[in-house]
């Protein structure tokens, strides 16, 4: 178990994730200002770091709801006849 959490917490903080490209997409103009040009490149920062943090929580999400189903106890069981049955 020790090694299955530390496989899934590697490959979350290994992810890397991008935004679509027409939001990176910065048109360079002859009277745009650097103010501008600094505005759209925090602006891309900001929906990189955005996705980023959106992949690894939806990641680590479902790494939870696996881990928590791989260790809850089942119940189903096998009678000693051999029937297969349901616990309520």
């Amino acid at each position: 178990m020790k090694v299955l959490i530390t496989f899934i917490s590697l490959l979350c903080f290994c992810a890397d994730s991008h935004a679509l490209a027409s939001i990176t997409n910065v048109v360079n103009h002859r009277n745009q200002s650097s103010y501008d040009i600094g505005y759209n490149a925090g602006k891309n920062h900001a929906y990189n770091n955005v996705m980023k943090t959106v992949t690894i929580v939806w990641i680590a999400t479902v790494a939870g709801v696996i881990i928590y189903h791989a260790g809850k106890e089942s119940r189903w069981t096998m009678t000693d006849e051999g029937n297969i049955g349901y616990r309520f």
